[in-house]
């Protein structure tokens, strides 16, 4: 059953969209842009997302792998920080946030 739906459009693109549309089709070319954006399978909603992420972290063996991800990742990075040499081999201390960095 058809609804009707005001919408405000600025001056330029109404009379736009009324060459492009022609008169008594505009309801009918928005409807044919809009169905397969709205209707089309697999979009995702926010409800969608949350309920992907609970799923994800109740799955024990995604969790662990992610884990171990993480921890290699996290690896490499200090490996790296560990090779890296300042110029005047000063060490600064990394602190928590909101919390002043001093040069040691």
């Amino acid at each position: 059953m058809p609804k009707k739906l005001t919408i405000t459009l600025d001056e330029e693109v109404y009379h736009r969209l009324y060459q492009v549309a022609g008169r008594g089709h505009i309801s009918q070319y928005i409807e044919n842009l809009l169905r397969p954006k709205v209707l089309e399978v697999g979009v995702m909603t926010y409800t969608d997302l949350e309920e992907g992420y609970r799923q994800m972290a109740a799955d024990e063996e995604y969790e662990a792998e992610a884990i171990e991800w993480i921890e290699a990742d996290i690896g490499e990075c200090l490996d790296d920080l560990d090779d890296y040499e300042e110029e005047d081999s000063e060490l600064i201390e990394v602190a928590p946030a909101g919390v002043a960095n001093e040069a040691r």
